[in-house]
This record gives C-alpha cells, structure tokens and sequence, in this order.
C-alpha cells in the first residue's frame, strides 16, 4: 500500500458519527495538491525561492498527514531543481525543519508521524525528530509562559523556533467545519476569537487562527465552506477577512459534489496584509445539466485550473461543467454578501441597477433567504386558482409567489 493510500485508510477507521464529531472529511489528492502547490509557491515565487530552505510549513489541524505528505514531496521536488542534489541528509532537514503539525486526535498524529517517517525510511533516514504535535491548537496561549489551564495549547511555546523567527511562512489544511453545540468550549472559542459569534463554526476559527500562525506575507491556503460568502453567520469572518489578509484566489466548487463532503467547498488562499492589490483570482465551476455543443475533455479537472483558464465547457468523468475564470475586484465592507462576476455580466449589472426606478429590497419587507415550506409539493405546487377557489381556502392565508419563471425581459 502507498504511504498516502496508508493514511487516506486511517481515515476509514473512524465510524462516521466518530467523523461528524472530529470534523474528519475526505480531501481529494488533486485538491490537496492544488492547496498546496498554489499556496507554497506563491510563497516561494514572491521570495524567488530564496526562503526554500528557511520555509516553515504548517497544517494546524494535520489528521493523518496528507496534506503534510504533499508537502514534502513538493519541498523535495523543489528542493532538487534548487540545489541541484537530494540527499538523505537534505531529507532529513526538510522533515526536521520545515514540515509542522497539531492535531487534537492523538491516534492521527500518530499516524501522520507513522506515514512521513516511511517516506523517510525509504531512502534510509532513520530517527527523524519530527515537529507534529497533539493538542486543541484553537484553544491557543500566544504568551511566552502558559498560566492558563492545562488542555491550553502554548504556540509560542510549543514552537519555540518558529516564533523567535516570527511565525510561520504557510498554513494549510482541511480545518473540520463543526458547530459548536458544548457550551463550556463556546465559552473558552469566544474569549479568544473576534469571528467567534453568532452560528460561527470551527473552519471559520481555524482562519483567525492562521493568521495569528503566519507572519507578515505568510500565506493560508484552506478548503473550507462556501457558505463563507454568503450566511449571516460568517458576517464576522468576512470583515475579520477584508481587514487582516490580501484575497489570492478564491476557487468556488459550488454544489457539483465533485467529491464527497459534508459542506459546498471552496478552495481559499489568502496573505497576511491588507490590500496589497485591488483585485484577485475568482473560479467558478458549476455543474451544466446539459451537454454543451462544444467542449474540452480532460483527464484532471484540476490540472486544467492550474493553466488558469479563463472560460471553458469541459467533459471530464462523464459530466459537463462550466469554468469561469477572472481577476475580479476585492469586496467591500460595504457588502453584506460576497457575489463575483465577470467584467460583462459585472457591466450588465451595473447598467441594470443605473436604469432600475426601484428594486425588490426596496418594495418588500428584508428577504433573507428564499421560500421554504419544507413540503413543496403541498404547499406551493397544487396552489391553482381553481384548486383555492373550489376548497374556499381564505384569502388572508394565500399569497401570490413570484418565481424566477414569472420574470420576463421588459
């Protein structure tokens, strides 16, 4: 068995309501290796590499180690075509140095430490002292000495090096996406974290915690939810975002349950400043129900996003999708959701909202979702004028209802 397939399989030993609670979701490799390449090699690149051997590299809520075992083939990789060698002392150093972890399993840091000291052992590196650790790494201490309660987790502390040198260059990971229901732990997350209000949940927290993890132009690279651009519940961490880190790409997987998930994902990489740039790098992929007259098939739908496409019809495992791919302006904090469009339907919507006299927001009562009955089918579908009119349903309990089909171009 390959060492990834070796840690992909720990994952399995879980049970799923095991799963639900650690916030333990499957992560494709296209997708991690997509995270991490775009994400250390931005690094690296706006460096000019110069960084490759300093580089401190950390998953803060590590599993059994995928992401990490990415990243150290990707470091070898580079490390290679840099120095033009690899050997097992080279090994060694890259383990030992630039590769961390946290996780609060203990069973998956064994594991991830299990998995990168095979990659070690295969070219004889024994002994390797690797920097993964146990522990809550949300339920943070920053102060140099930990007076607070045992199950705290003392970065600074913890990694000593690391600090002294400012914090770490990239953070990556799958943070679970779990609410908090524990009131004692809700408590302990909204004393330390700005974004910890409302129906916040811990992907959201593991965001904040990056940026107190990275040091300035550090940079994050997340799967997380999509559900970040738009709920009520995210409010806060889409201000915490706008004021505390530059916007890199945003890579939106819709619902096209292109994998199996417990959320709508989306790839997010992100820097350590703010406005750095007026603009960043937005995909869409949605999922077309059907088959266009033109389109690319492609092996890996991932190997084309790194081309950077900007507006392709693909084929790819027997399904059709739409990419759209542009440079689009940061949001505001003016915006109370985040919606991207490309330069013509950006246009389109401007014009629209210049020759409107009025819009809906300004004749209705505040939407803040659209209709849910639960049960469509009982109470929308059979509501026919003949079908209130013959059961003499009283008209203060019926309403008209405007649906996307009932709009027509003026």
């Amino acid at each position: 068995m390959k060492i990834e397939q070796s840690a992909r399989h720990h994952q399995t030993q879980y049970s799923e309501q095991q799963r639900k609670l650690l916030g333990i979701h499957y992560t494709p490799d296209s997708v991690i290796d997509y995270i991490v390449r775009h994400t250390i090699l931005s690094y690296l690149e706006k460096n000019k590499f110069v960084a490759l051997r300093q580089i401190k590299i950390l998953d803060p809520a590590c599993g059994s180690g995928l992401f990490l075992l990415k990243a150290f083939d990707l470091l070898c990789s580079l490390w290679q075509q840099q120095f033009g060698k690899l050997n097992a002392n080279d090994i060694r150093y890259i383990l030992e140095n630039n590769l961390y972890g946290v996780d609060i399993e203990p069973n998956a840091i064994h594991e991830a430490k299990q998995q990168l000291e095979k990659k070690a052992n295969l070219i004889g590196v024994k002994g390797v002292r690797l920097s993964i650790q146990q522990g809550d790494a949300l339920l943070h201490s920053f102060a140099q000495i930990n007076l607070l309660s045992d199950n705290t987790f003392n970065w600074p502390e913890n990694f000593a090096t690391v600090f002294a040198q400012g914090g770490f260059d990239c953070v990556i990971g799958n943070p679970p996406y779990i609410r908090i229901q524990h009131v004692q732990r809700r408590i302990q997350y909204v004393e330390r974290y700005q974004t910890a209000r409302g129906r916040f949940d811990l992907a959201g927290l593991f965001i904040e915690l990056g940026h107190y993890l990275l040091k300035p132009e550090g940079q994050l690279g997340y799967i997380t939810s999509n559900k970040l651009l738009t709920t009520q519940g995210a409010k806060a961490l889409r201000a915490y975002i706008l004021e505390h880190y530059n916007l890199i790409e945003i890579l939106n997987l819709t619902d096209t349950k292109l994998f199996e998930a417990a959320i709508l994902p989306m790839i997010l990489i992100m820097e350590k400043q703010v406005s750095a740039s007026n603009s960043f790098l937005y995909t869409s992929i949605q999922e077309m129900r059907t088959p266009p007259n033109t389109y690319l098939k492609v092996d890996d739908l991932f190997d084309l996003l790194k081309q950077q496409t900007r507006c392709d019809c693909i084929k790819w495992q027997q399904r059709y999708f739409q990419i759209e791919q542009f440079e689009t302006a940061l949001p505001s904090m003016k915006q109370s959701v985040w919606t991207f469009h490309a330069p013509k339907e950006h246009q389109l919507i401007e014009k629209l909202k210049k020759n409107a006299l009025c819009t809906l927001g300004d004749i209705s009562q505040k939407i803040s979702v659209g209709l849910k009955t639960t049960a469509d089918k009982v109470f929308i579908k059979p509501m026919t004028l003949y079908f209130i009119n013959h059961l003499h349903l009283e008209s203060t309990v019926v309403f008209p209802l405007l649906e996307s089909h009932n709009v027509f171009k003026w």
